[in-house]
């Protein structure tokens, strides 16, 4: 805000430009001189600000200096543009080089020395606090190391249960990869007699379902070669045990025992 907002050098300059233009020929002429410029010095009136923290190894690529010899607003544009120009550019005469740390640098250093004049000033009530934020107060739960060695063991007991169920579930066989739409509508064509396809929008009242059984088993009871699935079937399925399928899953079944016996036979 002060370098670019209301109020600021660059928005006072292009407000009241009158007050910093000068007009030579109002003034009176050096004697002897019959052009319309006057015998006069430039003079460095003020520096612009923040100016000093642009500098580069180029004194002048810094445009610090504000001069008394602006005579037209053209000249006065072009000067804060160069200013402008100076947060992100340096060097001079027609050799100027990008450098995106230039005004980042400028300001940290800034903001280094208002803290360093804040801190040090003899400014009589000057207010030296340093303002912080401990944030919001918790509570930080408390526990015993006999509770941490309960919580411990009830968690391993747990993560084990876990374990022990995957290996379960990774060495029996299953009757679908996994529990999708249309496994789920075999289930219903299974139990249509227990279920009936009619208006159900109360289903704790449909004790039909507190009823039926879903596991699923070979309905067979493991006679003969080939078995079936069966919704609450009590004999369990056996591995390599072959079930009725779909044609789909018949080719695919002969397709693999190819190239088993290929593989295994050469």
């Amino acid at each position: 805000m002060a370098l670019f907002g209301y109020d600021s050098f660059i928005s006072t300059r292009l407000t009241h430009q009158e007050t910093f233009i000068r007009d030579y020929d109002s003034w009176p002429k050096a004697e002897g001189d019959s052009g319309p410029w006057v015998d006069y010095a430039m003079a460095c009136v003020d520096q612009k600000p923040l100016s000093s923290l642009l500098m580069g190894t180029d004194d002048a690529s810094s445009y610090d200096c504000i001069s008394d010899s602006i005579q037209t607003p053209k000249l006065l544009d072009r000067e804060i543009a160069k200013y402008v120009q100076s947060f992100y550019l340096f060097g001079n005469y027609g050799l100027q080089w990008q450098d995106p740390d230039r005004s980042r640098n400028a300001f940290a250093a800034a903001v280094y020395l208002a803290n360093e004049a804040w801190l040090t000033s003899d400014v009589l009530r000057a207010n030296r606090k340093v303002s912080s934020d401990p944030g919001a107060d918790m509570v930080i739960p408390a526990i015993s190391r006999a509770g941490m060695i309960v919580i411990s063991a009830l968690w391993a007991v747990y993560i084990a249960c876990l374990f022990s169920l995957a290996i379960y579930s990774a060495i029996q066989p299953r009757w679908a990869y996994q529990l999708d739409s249309f496994a789920m509508m075999r289930i219903g064509a299974a139990a249509h007699e227990e279920i009936r396809f009619d208006v159900g929008f109360e289903t704790k009242a449909i004790d039909a379902l507190d009823k039926l059984s879903g596991s699923i088993g070979d309905a067979t009871g493991g006679e003969g070669d080939v078995g079936a699935l069966g919704l609450g079937a009590s004999s369990p399925l056996r591995a390599g045990r072959r079930y009725k399928c779909y044609s789909g899953d018949r080719e695919n079944f002969k397709r693999r025992a190819r190239e088993y016996q290929v593989r295994r036979y050469g």
